[in-house]
C-alpha cells in the first residue's frame, strides 16, 4: 500500500514486518514569480492548466512575461505548476522577490525548478538582477533555478562583454543550483504580431517532459528536447557558436530540420575551466531529488531510538530506494556495488551525534553525463584493396 506523506508529491510504500519503502518525489514541480494583471498577491496558487492561469491571473503580457512563460511551460510538457503574483503596484524590486519567497516557504512544501520571469514595467531591473538571491533560495530549498539570457545578449561575443557578460551574471550566482539559456525565443501571437520572450518556461516544460518519459537522470537536451509553440529563436547558432557556449556554461538552442531543439545541459558552473562535479543539469538535480527523497521518505526517523537496529532499518530502506533507481538505468555501473553506496553506522553517527538526536548517513551514487561529443576515428587505406 502507497501512502502520501505530510509532503505533496512524497509517497512511501508500507510492507508489513519491514520498513516502509521509499518512493521518491515529483521533480518537476515549477514555481513561477513575477506580475499579473489579477489574482492575489503573495498567495501562491497551483494550477494544473494554462486555463487554470488564465481564470485566476489573466492573460495581459503588458504587466511582465509570465503569462507567456507559463503557457509555454504547458506547451512543452509541464503538468501543474505553482504562481505567485507580485506587486503589481510597481516594477518588482528585492523585496518584492524576498515576499514572494517567504510566501512560498509558508504553502509550498516541496517544489523543484524556479523562474522569474521578465517584469516589463517602466524602469524595470532585469530579472538578471535578482538571480543572485534566486539561486540562493533555490540552494536553501534543494530546488533549480533556470534563467533567461539579458537583452543585451544580441549576438555570442556579448557573452564575454564584460558589463553585460556571463562572468557579471556569475559574480553572485550559485552556479551549481542555476542554468542560463541562449537565445531568446520569438512567437506570434494571437493577432498575429510577434513578440520576444526569455526561453525559461518552455525549458522547464522540457525538463518535465524528459522526466517524465525518461527520468530526471536524462539531460533535457538533444533531439528529443524539441521547443513547441515558437516561431523562431531571436538568433540562429551554428556549429561553431554552440561549442563556444558549452565552454563557458551556457546552454544552445538550435533550429534544425526537425525543430527547434534544447542542444546542452549544462549548469552555470559548467564552465570547462571550472572543473565541477556539478557541471551536467542532470547530475545536480539527480543529486536533489535523491536528496530531497530519502530526508522526506525519512521522517518515520524521528520517532525511533538511534542505534543499530535504526540504522539497519535506514540502510535498508535507502538500498532498495538507490538500487530501484539502478535498476532504471540512473547510475554508472553493472552492479549496485559500482553504482552506488550508502552508509548509516557508528562510523558516521558517533555517540556525541546520538546524545544530540543527530542520525547522519552517506549516500554516494555514479552519475550518468550526457555524450556531448560524439568522436569518430577514420582510417583510409591507400592502394587497392584486395
Amino acid at each position: 500500500m502507497s501512502i502520501e506523506t505530510s509532503y505533496p508529491g512524497v509517497y512511501v510504500e508500507e510492507i508489513p514486518g519491514n520498513p516502509a519503502r521509499l518512493i521518491g518525489v515529483e521533480t518537476s514541480i515549477v514555481c513561477f514569480i513575477g506580475r499579473t494583471f489579477q489574482g492575489p498577491v503573495n498567495d501562491p496558487q497551483f494550477l494544473k492548466s494554462y486555463a487554470d492561469f488564465e481564470t485566476m491571473f489573466g492573460l495581459d503580457t503588458q504587466l511582465s512575461d509570465t503569462p507567456t512563460a507559463v503557457s509555454l511551460f504547458f506547451q512543452n510538457g509541464g503538468t501543474h505548476c505553482w504562481v505567485t503574483r507580485v506587486d503589481a503596484a510597481h516594477s518588482a524590486d528585492a523585496a518584492d522577490y524576498t515576499d514572494a519567497f517567504d510566501a512560498i516557504d509558508r504553502k509550498v512544501e516541496l517544489f523543484n525548478l524556479l523562474i522569474l520571469p521578465k517584469d516589463n514595467g517602466a524602469g524595470a531591473r532585469p530579472p538578471q538582477s535578482f538571480y543572485g538571491m534566486a539561486s540562493r533560495y533555490c540552494q536553501r530549498r534543494k530546488a533549480f533555478l533556470i534563467m533567461d539570457p539579458p537583452d543585451e545578449w544580441i549576438n555570442v561575443q556579448k557573452i564575454k562583454d564584460p558589463e553585460i557578460g556571463i562572468e557579471l551574471i556569475r559574480t553572485d550566482l550559485v552556479k551549481s543550483s542555476s542554468a542560463i539559456y541562449f537565445p531568446t525565443l520569438v512567437i506570434t501571437q494571437s493577432d498575429g504580431s510577434q513578440k520576444i520572450t526569455g526561453p525559461s518556461g518552455a525549458i522547464a516544460g522540457i525538463m518535465a517532459r524528459t522526466d517524465s518519459l525518461r527520468g530526471v537522470w536524462n539531460a533535457p537536451a538533444g533531439r528529443d528536447a524539441d521547443i513547441s509553440g515558437i516561431t523562431d529563436l531571436n538568433l540562429q547558432i551554428n556549429d561553431r557558436e554552440s561549442e563556444i557556449l558549452n565552454a563557458v556554461g551556457i546552454n544552445a538552442l538550435r533550429k534544425f530540420p526537425e525543430g527547434i531543439l534544447c542542444w546542452s545541459a549544462r549548469t552555470a558552473d559548467g564552465d570547462d575551466s571550472f572543473s565541477s562535479e556539478w557541471k551536467y543539469i542532470p547530475v545536480k538535480r539527480t543529486a536533489l531529488f535523491i536528496e530531497v527523497s530519502i530526508s522526506h521518505g525519512l521522517e518515520w526517523v524521528v520517532s525511533e531510538p538511534s542505534n543499530e537496529q535504526l540504522w539497519a532499518k535506514i540502510r535498508q530502506v535507502i538500498w532498495t530506494f538507490m538500487n530501484d533507481l539502478f535498476l532504471k538505468g540512473a547510475f554508472q555501473g553493472i552492479k549496485p556495488d559500482q553504482a552506488f553506496f550508502v552508509k548509516c553506522d557508528a562510523e558516521t553517527t558517533t555517540q556525541d551525534d546520538i546524545d544530540n538526536g543527530i542520525v547522519n548517513i552517506e549516500v554516494g551514487f555514479a552519475p550518468l553525463k550526457p555524450a556531448e561529443f560524439v568522436i569518430i576515428q577514420l582510417q583510409q587505406l591507400s592502394g587497392r584493396v584486395q
